[in-house]
């Protein structure tokens, strides 16, 4: 499954077993442009045919954005999935949730490994 792919923050305790089980609470923050989205897509449904919840804001948009601001797009009773290309901007957006209260984690091998493993 996809949380094998998932950098966590380094203060992090949670064990594997927790991470299956709320497999469904969480969300995606895919921070690449439009233009990256509309060349590759994630899946609306998983392997299982599970919803994939998804919100999309560019990270420039992204990292502009206050608490108030963040707290109207995403849930704050989800860990949030933090997704780009390659790693690098999604590492930036974890920060960025990380110190606004959010359980963020970044998925480091970007889209296209993200895609098979859902």
């Amino acid at each position: 499954f996809f949380f094998l792919m998932i950098r966590r923050p380094p203060r992090s305790t949670q064990s594997r077993s927790s991470a299956a089980s709320d497999v469904y609470k969480r969300q995606v923050l895919d921070v690449r442009e439009p233009w990256e989205i509309n060349e590759v897509d994630l899946p609306a449904k998983n392997k299982v045919n599970q919803p994939v919840p998804k919100v999309n804001i560019p990270i420039k948009t992204f990292l502009g954005m206050d608490k108030p601001e963040i707290d109207t797009q995403l849930p704050q009773n989800k860990r949030i999935l933090c997704l780009c290309a390659a790693g690098v901007r999604s590492a930036k957006a974890q920060a960025h949730l990380l110190k606004n209260g959010y359980n963020a984690l970044n998925i480091e091998l970007g889209i296209y490994e993200f895609i098979k493993a859902v």
